[in-house]
């Protein structure tokens, strides 16, 4: 459509290709026509997808409950850094169905800062490390706690009061014990979805050492997890 466009209307640009300013009249071929007409029809085709695929996620998500934490993340950042992906994807839209479908049964979407809680820098012990994005495993260099980055999030997401948006280091801590295999099986068996197919990130495991902290039963689907989400 652009070089169609060009084609069609070399007076409305400047030698060095940008367009001329000023009032112009565009010239339409039938083929340029056509080809509109066919992306048009794409673009419909992939917001249809794009609906439906929300749906069943929203779906498979509130099987699990529907009382759900999870981060107030920047989509517009997003955008900045992936604008074409995060178009096709549409991580706001599906924000916006999975509140309306939990509040229309009796659930909460309650959303904290990330800011202020800091989850993938929190460690059971109060100690905060920075991590680059590449880094998905934690490893605190203070107390030895290995666990996997977005799993330990979601697990800590449950200690999160969305009111004052702090998190209680203390309350995870007393809720771990007994928790500690359960969180090691969904970080083991992670790299696979509920349903058979690849999951969102492939996940190198490797069995770290048991740390005595540990909580209660815990499934894992999609960076979803029962009870409480993240």
């Amino acid at each position: 459509m652009e070089r169609g466009s060009r084609a069609n209307n070399p007076d409305n640009f400047n030698p060095n290709g940008t367009v001329k300013k000023g009032s112009k009249r565009w010239h339409k071929s039938n083929r340029y026509k056509k080809t509109t007409a066919k992306k048009r029809e794409i673009e419909r085709k992939q917001a249809a997808q794009r609906k439906s695929s929300h749906g069943k996620l929203v779906n498979q998500t509130l099987k699990l409950g529907k009382h759900i934490k999870t981060e107030k993340v920047s989509v517009k950042a997003w955008q900045k850094n992936w604008g074409k992906s995060i178009g096709f994807k549409s991580p706001s839209s599906f924000q916006g169905e999975l509140k309306r479908k939990a509040e229309n049964a009796g659930g909460t979407v309650l959303m904290f800062s990330t800011k202020k809680t800091a989850l993938s820098q929190a460690c059971l012990c109060g100690h905060r490390q920075k991590k680059s994005l590449s880094q998905r495993v934690h490893h605190c260099s203070k107390c030895g706690l290995k666990m996997q980055r977005d799993i330990l999030s979601a697990y800590l997401s449950r200690y999160v009061d969305p009111k004052t948006e702090t998190l209680s280091i203390q309350s995870a801590r007393d809720g771990w014990l007994g928790m500690e295999q359960c969180l090691l099986d969904g970080w083991q068996n992670g790299a696979t979805a509920v349903d058979g197919s690849p999951g969102i990130k492939q996940v190198a495991w490797e069995p770290p050492q048991r740390t005595g902290l540990a909580t209660r039963g815990f499934t894992r689907l999609r960076g979803f997890q029962k009870h409480d989400f993240h």
